[in-house]
């Protein structure tokens, strides 16, 4: 699960499994905690840094996406 917790925490899990990781987080101690403290760090890091600037169309050609 741990390493489904980063991209739930950008919202980037598909519904039925940010359901299963919520599920597990709910009956897990030990993930809760970790979950709880990861979600202060992102923040934090969201706050202090901003958000991303997004990448230009040459940047995005460049690596292909």
């Amino acid at each position: 699960m741990l390493e489904k917790l980063s991209d739930y925490l950008d919202g980037e899990l598909e519904p039925g499994e940010r359901q299963r990781l919520e599920a597990h987080v709910s009956g897990c101690d030990w993930c809760a905690r970790f979950g709880g403290e990861m979600a202060g760090l992102v923040q934090t890091l969201r706050i202090r840094l901003g958000e991303p600037e997004p990448l230009d169309a040459e940047m995005l050609e460049r690596i292909g996406i």
